[in-house]
């Protein structure tokens, strides 16, 4: 389970936080998948914050805000413009096809081989070529992916409340449903020795950094989490200042996944307005009271 205050993660029988000392309630969070948590762990909404609190909340400013940092920041006028824009992908698996099959048709031409006839050496190096541009096309496009990851994150000094965030992105994203879905915590699992490995190695290196990671299925197939990530700062751990990012994981990994790239593309920007809004605004709000 983790910590409801500072978001540390603890043993599931623990009494009070190790890091931070507040006692364990009820409340924290005990479970482990996304669709457990999400229907089953208690989760108190803004609305109950904000009659707690006595402070105002009014969603549509916070819509108001997420248009305005979409403007700002994208060629789009609203989240939902955002969201249901087109990428077109098919140019990633298509640009690659046609060098691979000029280069094909070149080498297959001029090969001499009495094994093989020459539509088969067309077809042969076509898919040597092709695998090849493809990988490079993939490599490209990962880079892309991590700039627009790096220009989309962001630096903060409050203290990470999970129940709090949860609640908040729960309840003002819902008006880009069915693109964010309930907000949970994200656990990985593998389903052979490989993806165990890569599972194991990622989790470690999650609790290395003290990361908590939220997430929610995203688009209308829900193929895709969305991922936010919530850390000390890692170039300057001794500052107390944390960092957010957005990334994107297939429930299910295999092989070359393009949609992982629309999928930060769309929801990146999004992800960025709601914290600016959450620590500006609503954070301060509920701190203060």
């Amino acid at each position: 389970m983790f910590c409801h205050k500072c978001g540390i993660k603890l043993s599931d029988n623990a009494a009070f936080c190790t890091k931070c000392g507040i006692k364990i309630s009820s409340t924290d969070i005990h479970h482990n998948d996304l669709n457990t948590y999400t229907q089953q762990a208690a989760v108190v909404y803004p609305q109950e914050f904000a009659a707690k609190n006595n402070y105002d909340y009014d969603k549509s400013d916070f819509k108001q805000f997420m248009n305005n940092h979409i403007q700002a920041t994208t060629e789009f006028q609203s989240a939902e413009e955002l969201l249901n824009s087109q990428l077109p992908l098919w140019k990633a698996w298509l640009f690659p096809a046609i060098p691979a099959l000029l280069l094909g048709v070149l080498i297959g031409e001029t090969a001499k081989s009495e094994e093989i006839d020459k539509l088969s050496a067309y077809v042969i190096w076509s898919l040597f070529f092709y695998f090849i541009f493809l990988t490079i096309t993939y490599f490209v496009v990962w880079i892309k992916r991590n700039q627009y990851i790096t220009k989309f994150s962001g630096k903060f000094n409050n203290d990470i409340k999970i129940d709090e965030i949860i609640a908040f992105l729960d309840e003002n994203l819902n008006y880009l449903s069915p693109y964010f879905d309930k907000w949970g915590v994200l656990t990985q699992s593998g389903f052979n020795a490989l993806s165990q490995f890569q599972a194991s190695m990622e989790t470690y290196l999650s609790e290395r950094h003290n990361e908590i990671r939220l997430c929610t299925e995203f688009g209308i197939k829900t193929n895709l989490l969305a991922i936010l990530y919530l850390r000390p700062d890692i170039n300057d751990s001794n500052s107390g200042t944390k960092e957010y990012f957005v990334d994107v994981k297939p429930k299910i990994s295999f092989g070359m996944q393009f949609s992982t790239y629309t999928c930060v593309y769309k929801s990146a920007p999004i992800l960025q307005a709601a914290m600016k809004y959450y620590f500006q605004y609503y954070a301060v709000q509920a701190t203060s009271t």
